[in-house]
């Protein structure tokens, strides 16, 4: 066999590996639903990529040929490339994070996927092997989905909305409504059937995914709870399998990808995701509409696309009438829908995030900000409406408006060429395959019902590599020859080049990464009661890689760090630990001199540790940089109270409320800071208005009472409290006051009352009368 069949093999297992990336979970690695998936891709696609560029230099027919779909993905990544070298941080932009584990370096991997996949993938034999392996682990996915849905299998995110193998409902929402598509345009060709060729392909990749990855996690389910996963998973693996055979025997595989169709709207149903359904009814209504108005030589598609149409205006009309019935209101999907409106809170939440990422385009409007930079949009133009919501976003949950931040006017421009593109190839392409119009109209309703999930959230590794699959199966069937590449000799130096350089990038890109996440996870992962060595000892370890995962590595050394100066007996190695979050945690803010988000982790760790003095200017720079994050302003206000700078407090907290008086927090906060300043006409101002019960409930206000000896208002406080639930508590809360303030007789009277109230309390009670009666105050 010469090195040319060998190396295509290679490139031919590695395309046939991608398809399971989905299924992909590495708990041994930090943010396990991300970085597995992304570092198994990682690596195959250099493999494959290596092997690809020897086969092209030494093979014109693995060379690409000329396409707009091809120039355009060029192009956008070039301009990604220099709006992030150019970017706020280029470095963060160029590697990404391991929460996210995206930047221009998957971009480039997305790109060697596209050049690998459409050229190699030459014929309607491989792509319908390639197409028929990814529904076989699409059925395992489904598999785990009903699963869970069946309680036999956590669903990782908590609550009803299954996640599957991705970790987020959204991830596997757009993971099925791309299969839905896909399945659908196999329904309408004109060879809509399983060859014995392609159906071995299902097979394999159904019964690899299962017994390799869905297996194990059904294992470990089985010995941590009472669960028959195992048997139902077995029972799910024997059931697919008799069904594929019987559809092959009776020559009715159509059913096969209405098999798939139905499972997967199951799945994305149960996932509750409102982008990914309100895009499903869009792009079935697209397609249906193109077909019924283009297609006039098949009436029986025809016939089925204007019920297609009838049927989804049929549901949108129906719901939008039900919306308010009971059945609705209960079910856990169905009342996600009942409440979209404008001034939802995660409606709302969404316009802001949009007007944030307006405004920093408006900053830098031609090549944006680079990727993974939508963090300094976020705290330079935070809206402080958002205080209820998440304060460290780092997507603006919108296609748009996210490649508009990160590439501005140019980013967003090359994105929309690219997308466009494979829409226009599809309907115009000029090669061999030309698509039919039933083709045209699935595919099309499949990149709209994409495009409009996108609207809402924003795209991930699995959703990228299903377009890119099919763009390059658009551009595979669209492109015409001659191919794009010269004549080009290669002599037996090119092979070993290719060896080392792939070697090199493996260690670099993934290697390195790899073994720091791992240190990490061990360096979180408890060890010997009381002795934290070994833990520390990792921390230093995950650190020497100096990898793209510093940043977060850093985060969990403070975090930690922290912990253990608020424990009462910190455990041996916690002086070690300390040192290394001051070295480390100074040193990040070094890195990113403008980003908030790591003055506010190191001067919040800071005040933890008791260094309230060198505390205080990191979190002032936090709020320079966010000036309108409350979050960040209660962060230095608690440090300002911690040294006793009342002035100061009620200065800053003055501001918070100022931003948006709604919010209550900010109201009681800066009412307390003003009671603390002994400017209690500001209080009394602030507080007006506001309920009896709610300032009576606020512990911030309470403890600033006590502490400035206003015990007539506490008292007051305490007396409300008592009033409006005569607990024992509240009454032992009303003794102290009375005690503070120095009248024992009344403080005796009210802790009789809370004996009277629960007799449990009567010994405790007694002591505590017995140690005022004789001068002494309890618990001193």
């Amino acid at each position: 066999m010469n090195i040319n069949k060998i190396l295509r093999y290679i490139t031919l297992i590695g395309i046939f590996i991608i398809p399971f990336i989905p299924l992909v979970v590495f708990n041994s690695l930090f943010f396990p639903f991300i970085t597995g998936k992304n570092f198994m891709f990682r690596i195959v696609i250099e493999i494959v990529f290596a092997a690809w560029a020897v086969l092209a230099l030494t093979d014109k027919a693995y060379r690409p040929r000329k396409s707009w779909i091809l120039y355009s993905f060029f192009i956008f990544v070039g301009v990604m490339a220099v709006a992030d070298a150019f970017g706020k941080f280029p470095f963060k932009s160029f590697w990404s994070n391991s929460e996210r584990m995206e930047g221009w370096v998957t971009l480039a991997h997305l790109l060697m996927y596209f050049l690998v996949t459409s050229t190699v993938l030459a014929t309607d034999k491989l792509w319908d092997a390639f197409f028929e392996t990814s529904f076989g682990v699409n059925m395992v996915v489904m598999l785990y989905c009903l699963l869970q849905i069946g309680h036999q299998l956590t669903i990782n995110q908590g609550g009803v909305r299954v996640d599957a193998t991705f970790g987020n409902a959204a991830y596997l929402a757009v993971y099925a409504l791309f299969n839905i598509f896909i399945a659908a345009l196999y329904l309408v060709r004109k060879r809509a059937s399983l060859s014995l060729f392609s159906n071995w392909f299902f097979a394999l990749g159904f019964n690899a995914g299962f017994l390799v990855f869905v297996l194990p996690n059904l294992s470990q389910a089985a010995l941590s709870a009472t669960s028959n996963g195992i048997f139902f998973g077995f029972l799910g693996l024997f059931l697919v399998n008799v069904f594929l055979y019987a559809t092959a025997m009776l020559k009715q595989e159509w059913m096969v990808f209405a098999v798939i169709i139905l499972c997967n709207l199951v799945a994305l149903y149960n996932t509750a995701t409102r982008g990914a359904i309100i895009g499903l009814i869009a792009g079935i209504a697209l397609t249906g509409l193109l077909v019924a108005l283009l297609d006039r030589e098949h009436p029986r598609f025809q016939k089925f696309a204007w019920g297609a149409i009838i049927a989804a205006a049929v549901v949108v009309v129906g719901f939008y009438g039900l919306r308010n019935a009971s059945f609705v209101k209960n079910s856990p999907v169905l009342s996600r829908f009942s409440s979209i409106s404008l001034t939802e809170t995660t409606t709302l939440s969404r316009f802001k995030l949009w007007h944030m990422a307006l405004e920093g385009f408006k900053e830098r409007p031609i090549l944006g900000w680079g990727q993974e930079n939508f963090n300094y949009v976020f705290n330079k133009y935070y809206d402080p409406a958002l205080y209820n919501q998440e304060q460290w976003f780092d997507r603006t949950h919108n296609v748009i408006f996210d490649w508009l931040t990160a590439g501005g006017i140019l980013g967003i421009a090359s994105y929309l060429f690219l997308f466009g593109g494979v829409i226009y190839y599809v309907w115009r392409g000029k090669g061999d395959g030309q698509f039919s119009i039933p083709e045209q109209a699935v595919i099309t309703g499949m990149l709209a019902a994409y495009f409009i999930h996108n609207l809402f959230v924003f795209d991930n590794l699995t959703s990228y590599l299903v377009f890119i699959a099919i763009a390059a199966y658009v551009y595979n069937r669209t492109s015409l020859r001659p191919r794009i590449a010269s004549e080009f000799v290669v002599n037996n130096a090119v092979l070993p080049i290719a060896v080392v350089l792939l070697i090199v990038a493996m260690y670099v890109v993934n290697v390195k990464p790899i073994l720091a996440n791992r240190a990490l996870i061990a360096a979180m992962t408890p060890t010997q009661q009381g002795d934290i060595t070994k833990n520390v000892a990792q921390f230093q370890d995950a650190l020497s890689y100096k990898t793209f995962a510093d940043a977060e590595i850093r985060e969990q050394i403070m975090s930690a760090a922290g912990q253990n100066a608020a424990a009462t007996q910190p455990p041996i190695g916690s002086d070690t630990l300390k040192a290394l979050a001051i070295t480390e945690g100074k040193k990040q803010t070094e890195i990113t001199p403008d980003d908030a988000r790591y003055f506010v982790f190191y001067g919040t760790f800071l005040v933890q540790d008791g260094d309230i003095k060198d505390a205080i200017p990191y979190l002032q720079r936090a709020h320079a940089l966010s000036p309108d994050k409350q979050s960040i302003i209660f962060a230095l206000a608690g440090a300002y109270l911690e040294e006793q700078d009342y002035k100061d407090a009620e200065l800053v907290l003055k501001t918070a409320y100022e931003l948006d008086p709604s919010y209550d927090a900010a109201r009681m906060t800066y009412a307390a800071a003003a009671i603390y300043n002994s400017d209690l006409p500001t209080a009394d101002s602030v507080l007006a208005g506001v309920s009896t019960s709610t300032i009576a409930a606020s512990n911030d206000i309470t403890q600033a009472l006590y502490t400035t000896k206003q015990f007539g208002r506490l008292i007051m406080l305490a007396k409300f409290r008592v009033s409006q639930d005569p607990s024992a508590q509240n009454y032992v809360s009303l003794a102290a006051a009375y005690l503070y303030s120095g009248d024992r007789k009344n403080a005796v009277a009210e802790l009789q009352a809370a004996i009277n109230v629960e007799p449990n309390f009567k010994a405790q009670g007694e002591q505590y009368i017995q140690q005022i009666q004789a001068g002494k105050t309890p618990g001193q």
